[in-house]
């Protein structure tokens, strides 16, 4: 009988079939299909638009290419991130696709290296033109251009880019953007404010509604947008003022966003806002009436050297914005703009919404001021939101201001102002507080301050300016300290020329120290039980902590704070009120809190005044009997109990020994670890045997001797016991050995058969 021999050549057969088998199957050899979604394009200066863009080594050129392109949810745009592009990328969602909630379209850049290297992108300056782009119903939009823009999309994706635009000529020709996303209205506003006509234009607002979104993890610098009232030609000729539409990150009309860990330096006009006019509203400012739908957050985010404003928040419903930093905000030279007008900017503020949230960041550093220029601020429309645990420092035109009509239920708490207000030509009165709300709002328009610390400086000539003829306040709980003596007036008109009387409300329970700082500013309706006048013995009310917010991962260093805490006997612990029938019960609903801004838990019952809860008294702890105890065991150590002491008796006391010495210098030590570190260092004393051991000493020469003897014989048994090999050992030992015959005797057996049957 014929047999089949195996060769090498017959298994490269049989191998090369079953791959043609595999092939056929699939009915093709494998491809990149452009149908087959999530896809990822990749764009690079070497690339060409003929390419198909689906891998680094076949990527597309230039922007347009992108721009012309419908894209499908879960697809990536990816630029090179060794690559740079000058002109704009402009996407619409009709033309260029929408994402899903699970699925977003993204840009971002590869090749990014181990540094986070980003793509660049250059505007060079760029301005709006009748391209179908920029012919916008929302009249604002049509002067708005940015390097990069987004217009009516949902769920998209912007990150990892480098965006600048600028002409390189210092000209603030238009409303330069870095990047922009819009949403526009899809109908034209119906004309007329009267009722029936603001519905109509409500209904028209949240028809628009885009979301999903996200603006995260880029660089936006050098943006050369106009100041809001410079004037510049709108698309008539006509010159109107630019307002702050212009600058480092803008998002505009009803749309929901979330921007993160974006750098953005030298800008102009505004740092990082949405809405950024009042016009994209139905009916304008006095009739929105707190119905947009807009959701913002912006949190992470690093600002410095905006022109206008750092951070703001308008027209939105549970915005938030936290762990940010704004630096140098308000950086406009000169206390006026070119065009003459008065600069009304501030670090991070809120304006025409409803229940936002600003927590944990830090402004400094804003070098100008004028009236209404502060690090934080409750301006027209916005309620019952609140400010707690932030960090002011260092800023011209000082902590917070309440402005507009109809803010109203609004709280300011646990906040930290240090050293605010500089002494700089301007026609600010160097006020911390400035209150300018409306008059028909009466105490409602003067939000719940509570437990807010200023470290006042010397530049502050003035705790408070109210104007429109504000009666009510509401100042419970704070702790206003002048370490260097200073001591401004507590309220003075916007003129500076008349001193205003509270005759409603609360202004009790606070700390001032010197007592002059509260000045006769009251009538006798006004509740001032409970104030104290005596120094808040701080840790150390002259520190001056910087930069708290961590880049690397955005957490909030609260250890830097440390120095404005009471200490134990501090007047100002335990000597608040509680403030729960004060706060509204919108914001006790939607914002509790259970904690200072030291992380500590609030006593409410009795809080301590200002924003950080008293250090803890520290008991006294006696270690005298304890030294003594000591010292007598090292005594000990030089004597025949010790010496003569058995090893697991020595041991068991150099051990007590040692753990006592270490409660003895531990300064954090509680009086329960002395007490305990004495009882075992006394029980281990009583154990040592050595004195017994020498007096027996005679008596007993010969029983170690015969016992170490036996002990020797044990030990040399063991030791011959351990040299010879156990049987359990044995075999196990030679189980490789023992399996290797097997298989060796298997594979032989198994050739001699084979050679059997052939023959």
């Amino acid at each position: 009988m014929k047999r089949w021999r195996v060769t090498q050549g017959k298994v490269w057969v049989f191998l090369l079939a079953l791959l043609g088998l595999a092939v056929m199957i699939n009915g093709q050899a494998p491809q990149r299909s452009l149908a087959a979604g999530p896809r990822t394009f990749y764009v690079a200066n070497n690339g060409s638009d003929s390419h198909d863009g689906l891998s680094a080594d076949q990527p597309w050129q230039s922007l347009e290419k992108v721009a012309a392109t419908k894209f499908q949810p879960g697809d990536r745009i990816l630029f090179d991130a060794n690559s740079v592009w000058n002109g704009q990328l402009i996407l619409d969602g009709a033309k260029n696709g929408d994402g899903t909630s699970t699925a977003p379209i993204t840009i971002g850049s590869y090749n990014q290296g181990g540094t986070g290297k980003k793509a660049i992108i250059n505007g060079l300056g760029t301005t709006a033109n009748k391209n179908p782009y920029h012919e916008r119903k929302l009249s604002n939009l049509n002067l708005m251009t940015g390097t990069v823009e987004l217009w009516n999309a949902n769920h998209w994706t912007i990150s990892d880019l480098e965006v600048t635009n600028t002409a390189g000529d210092g000209n603030r020709q238009g409303m330069r953007i870095g990047i922009l996303v819009a949403s526009d209205i899809q109908t034209a506003y119906p004309s007329g404010n009267d009722a029936a006509a603001v519905q109509q234009k409500l209904a028209i607002f949240k028809a628009s509604h885009r979301t999903g979104i996200t603006i995260t993890n880029n660089n936006v610098h050098n943006v050369d947008g106009a100041y809001q009232s410079d004037l510049i030609p709108d698309q008539t000729g006509k010159l109107v003022a630019a307002g702050k539409n212009s600058g480092g990150i803008v998002i505009v009309g009803n749309t929901d966003a979330t921007a993160t860990h974006n750098v953005i330096t030298d800008v102009a006009n505004e740092g990082l806002r949405n809405d950024a006019n009042a016009s994209v509203l139905p009916g304008g400012w006095d009739q929105y009436s707190f119905q947009a739908s807009a959701k913002t957050i912006f949190r992470h985010n690093y600002i410095r050297n905006s022109a206008g404003d750092g951070i703001v928040i308008s027209s939105s419903e549970n915005g938030t914005a936290e762990y940010n930093t704004v630096q140098a905000a308000n950086s406009m030279p000169n206390s006026k703009n070119a065009a003459g007008a008065s600069k009304n900017f501030a670090g991070l503020w809120f304006m025409g919404g409803e229940y936002n949230l600003a927590q944990y960041n830090e402004v400094f550093d804003i070098p100008n001021h004028y009236l209404d220029g502060a690090a934080f601020d409750f301006d027209g429309f916005a309620s019952k939101g609140v400010y707690q645990y932030n960090y002011s420092h260092d800023n011209s035109g000082g902590f917070t201001l309440f402005m507009g009509d109809h803010q109203t239920d609004n709280v300011f708490r646990y906040n930290l102002s240090v050293n605010d207000v500089k002494d700089v030509p301007s026609p600010a009165l160097n006020h911390l507080i400035f209150v300018v709300s409306g008059k028909a709002d009466g105490i409602d328009g003067f939000p719940l301050f509570n437990n807010n610390t200023f470290i006042v400086g010397k530049a502050v000539k003035n705790l408070m300016i109210s104007n429109n003829g504000q009666t009510g306040i509401r100042f419970v709980n704070n702790l206003v300290y002048a370490p260097s003596g200073n001591v401004p007036r507590f309220v003075v008109n916007q003129n500076g020329t008349k001193r205003p009387v509270f005759t409603e409300g609360r202004l009790d329970h606070n700390l001032f120290y010197p007592q002059a700082l509260m000045d006769e500013s009251h009538a006798g309706t006004v509740d001032v039980s409970g104030n104290i006048f005596a120094d808040p013995q701080l840790v150390d009310a002259g520190a001056k902590p910087s930069g708290l917010i961590q880049q690397a991962d955005g957490t909030f260093d609260r250890t830097g704070l440390a120095a404005f805490v009471p200490q134990a006997k501090s007047p100002a612990a335990n000597a608040g009120v509680n403030v729960d029938e004060l706060t509204p019960a919108a914001v006790k609903e939607k914002f509790p809190i259970s904690q200072d801004f030291a992380g500590k838990l609030i006593n409410f019952q009795h809080p301590t005044i200002g924003a950080f809860e008293a250090a803890e008294a520290v008991p006294v702890v006696q270690k005298d009997d304890l030294k003594t105890l000591i010292d007598r065991a090292l005594d000990t150590k030089k004597t025949d109990r010790y010496s003569l002491a058995s090893v697991a008796k020595k041991q068991a006391f150099d051990q007590a020994l040692q753990e006592a010495q270490w409660i003895l210098a531990d300064s954090q030590a509680n009086q329960s670890a002395v007490d305990q570190a004495e009882k075992a260092l006394q029980a281990a004393f009583d154990q040592l045997d050595g004195h017994q051991a020498a007096e027996t000493s005679s008596a007993s020469q010969e029983v170690p001797s015969v016992q170490k003897t036996d002990d020797d014989k044990k030990s040399k048994q063991d030791r011959e016991d351990q040299s010879l090999p156990q049987a359990g050992d044995l075999i196990f030992k030679s189980l490789p050995i023992i399996g290797g015959v097997i298989l060796m005797s298997v594979v032989i057996g198994g050739l001699y058969f084979k050679h059997v049957r052939e023959k």
